[in-house]
């Protein structure tokens, strides 16, 4: 592994390379209010809140993911839970209207929440990773998702019905 691919530590120019790296420094606690600003909050009763208005998404299932893996984030960082409770991420995913089939299928499919049981769910270590890179995403401006999501479902558009051959209509 190269010093440059290390992310915790600072490589110099060229011309200092036979000094030994200096340690970066993290300024603050990463799960501070301000690192969820505009994304998460928590209120009085212990409970966890999205706040953002566009997950920066490009699907609904894409949404749903986006949405259990910050808000499983912001339980671990902001209610210092490790494992939350199944119950009220499935709230918060019927909040915004995602709770369905396909959330279901892409929740028991997806090997990055680790559920324990039937009761409790948790982000593995590289899942971490992926969520604060969410958390991100949805603070900067210059995104733009392309899914918005709906008040209900589109429409199924039927098939027209060939008319037989030597049969009149009408």
């Amino acid at each position: 592994m190269s010093l440059r691919s290390c992310p915790a530590l600072l490589v110099e120019p060229e011309a200092r390379r036979d000094q030994a790296p200096r340690e970066l420094t993290i300024v603050g606690d990463r799960a501070s209010a301000g690192t969820f600003k505009g994304v998460a909050e928590n209120d009085a009763e212990g409970r966890v809140h999205i706040v953002a208005a566009d997950l920066k998404a490009n699907s609904a299932i894409d949404a749903a993911k986006r949405l259990l893996y910050v808000g499983l984030l912001a339980r671990r960082e902001l209610l210092k839970e490790t494992t939350s409770p199944r119950k009220d991420v499935m709230e918060m995913l019927q909040k915004w209207a995602l709770y369905d089939g396909n959330s279901r299928a892409m929740l028991a499919a997806d090997r990055a929440v680790l559920k324990q049981g039937r009761t409790s769910l948790s982000l593995s270590t590289p899942a971490i990773s992926t969520a604060w890179g969410y958390v991100k995403d949805i603070q900067n401006p210059r995104l733009e998702g392309s899914w918005k999501g709906s008040s209900g479902r589109r429409p199924r558009r039927g098939r027209r019905a060939k008319p037989r051959a030597g049969v009149k209509s009408g």
